[in-house]
């Protein structure tokens, strides 16, 4: 893999998931998706033969042991197709994308070639950081800017080529011109290779390179203008990463809806207004994104909803408890009216025997008064 790591002294979140192509996501371009950098424009005066006009650019190459060649690639992201990867299979980059990069014509410029070795070379990582800090090489290049107008979006790009001492073959291996018989040294130096299997394909990188995930580098106004000023303060506001030369726009701590909206939505050559476009642009919010500001409002807001949640689940329990109870109460009252109705009508109605013996007692009580009356007269 090849990552890009600092621009200008700002350190960027490594993002690199590998295996994981930069296709559309969201309805967004890799352009709204990936990592924004906002670097003022020299005003000509430095005392550098690039006016103040240079950008620096770090990165590494991981996964591989000898890093044959690396270089950084830049250019305007008007001249690159909405999806870097390729759109049916995924791969990445897709090949209109490299043709657009290496084609006749490009607007596409290489810097910093160089060769190294990686971390896990037997000789160690090189080149080392010049901080000194972590095991993987460093590597560093610039990137000239004063012939984009401010306002340009200039898409960087690191690659890399590796590991080309897998084609030599070891003198213990035959028969003579076998060549690579692997997947994972076909995958990685032939650029022809295409195997499947149960619908899996590994197949060579066409150009032979491999790239990292880009970033934006956006050029801003003069340095000491205007413009400069209103985004450094809305990054410190905000607590954004900042270096001296540079602000990450997007990074997940923090951002700048306001003055990146004007900046990102204006074309090359607008100049910056001032207050009142600042203001009138930025109220669009095109960004959307949280600021610290809104976040009060926001947490409010996600209280609120949750109270009303758990108050319409209280109402929605509640009202089933009454039916159920409702309901119980109406079982006992009907099975109470049947215990009812069965001893009534079985116990003096509908009993045969219990009418019998009604009968009978009727008949002994009329024989006795009879009796009684007989008697009676006798004396």
């Amino acid at each position: 893999y090849v990552s890009i790591r600092e621009v200008t002294g700002l350190k960027l979140e490594d993002d690199v998931v590998p295996g994981v192509n930069p296709r559309r996501y969201g309805g967004k371009s890799y352009l709204e998706n990936g990592a924004i950098v906002y670097v003022p424009k020299g005003d000509g005066d430095s005392g550098n033969d690039d006016g103040g006009n240079s950008v620096k650019v770090s990165w590494t190459v991981g996964g591989a042991m000898d890093i044959d060649e690396t270089e950084l690639l830049y250019g305007p992201w008007d001249a690159l197709p909405d999806n870097l990867a390729d759109v049916d299979s995924g791969a990445y980059p897709s090949v209109e994308m490299t043709e657009l990069i290496h084609g006749p014509g490009s607007s596409f410029a290489a810097v910093g070639s160089t060769a190294g070795r990686s971390r896990w070379h037997a000789q160690g990582p090189s080149p080392i950081s010049p901080s000194g800090e972590g095991n993987d090489p460093t590597f560093e290049a610039s990137i000239d800017t004063s012939s984009y107008p401010p306002g340009t979006k200039l898409a960087v790009f690191a690659k890399a080529k590796v590991d080309s001492s897998w084609l030599v073959a070891a003198s213990n291996v035959g028969p003579d011109g076998l060549g690579p018989v692997s997947h994972l040294v076909n995958a990685r130096r032939n650029p022809s290779y295409y195997a499947s299997n149960a619908g899996k394909v590994i197949r060579g990188r066409k150009d032979d390179w491999w790239y990292s995930a880009p970033i934006t580098v956006v050029v801003g106004g003069a340095s000491g203008s205007q413009e400069e000023e209103q985004v450094m303060h809305e990054a410190q506001t905000n607590h954004a990463p900042v270096s001296v030369e540079a602000v990450h726009v997007n990074s997940r701590a923090s951002y700048l809806p306001h003055a990146m909206g004007t900046v990102l939505s204006r074309p090359p050559h607008d100049p910056f207004l001032g207050n009142d476009d600042y203001v009138s642009r930025s109220s669009m919010e095109t960004s959307g994104a949280p600021t610290r500001r809104s976040m009060p409002i926001l947490l409010g807001s996600l209280f609120v909803a949750f109270f009303l949640v758990l108050l319409l689940v209280g109402l929605i329990r509640r009202r089933r408890r009454r039916r159920l109870y409702a309901r119980q109460r109406l079982e006992r009252v009907s099975a109470e009216e049947r215990e009812e109705d069965g001893f009534s009508i079985g116990s003096y109605r509908d009993d045969p025997v219990a009418g019998e013996d009604d009968e009978d007692a009727e008949a002994g009580s009329s024989g006795a008064f009879l009796h009684n009356e007989e008697e009676e007269k006798e004396k």
